[in-house]
């Protein structure tokens, strides 16, 4: 809600990994230049801190949205879905939406009340999971290809 009240351009923070031919993805550099900013101005109050959270919105949604479009093009794709958690976030929405309409790829992005982050859905499986009897001890080890 801060963001949407600040202007992104106020601080030009990094953005992630950047480059037509990396479709990966880290936010570290742009936490660290956050974290400097912080160290260097102190914590900001008021506008401050809506501009200090539109910059970081804008640099995240915008590495993003450049992402999933290049990597459709790569792809040879038409269609782009944006889902999950992130998709609710607006600007994101908004970035995705231009940058596919410009590149003639059709964009689905599901309603915000259904981008739903992950987690819950594992901790809904988890308790289905529970109530079923199903425990583990700590030798359990992580496997993405787990059946639910």
């Amino acid at each position: 809600r801060l963001a949407q009240q600040g202007n992104p351009e106020a601080i030009r923070f990094p953005r992630a990994l950047p480059g037509a031919e990396n479709f990966d993805v880290s936010f570290s550099g742009l936490k660290t230049a956050v974290l400097q900013h912080v160290k260097k101005h102190g914590v900001p109050e008021g506008q401050g801190l809506a501009d200090l959270c539109a910059s970081f919105q804008e640099a995240v949604a915008d590495a993003l949205s450049r992402k999933f479009v290049a990597a459709a093009r790569r792809l040879g794709l038409e269609r782009l879905v944006v889902c999950g958690g992130v998709a609710a976030n607006s600007r994101l929405r908004a970035l995705c939406q231009e940058r596919a309409r410009e590149r003639g790829l059709q964009l689905f992005l599901p309603p915000v009340r259904l981008c739903t982050d992950n987690g819950a859905m594992i901790a809904v499986a988890g308790y289905e999971a529970w109530r079923r009897g199903l425990r583990g001890d700590f030798s359990l080890a992580a496997d993405p290809a787990w059946r639910m």
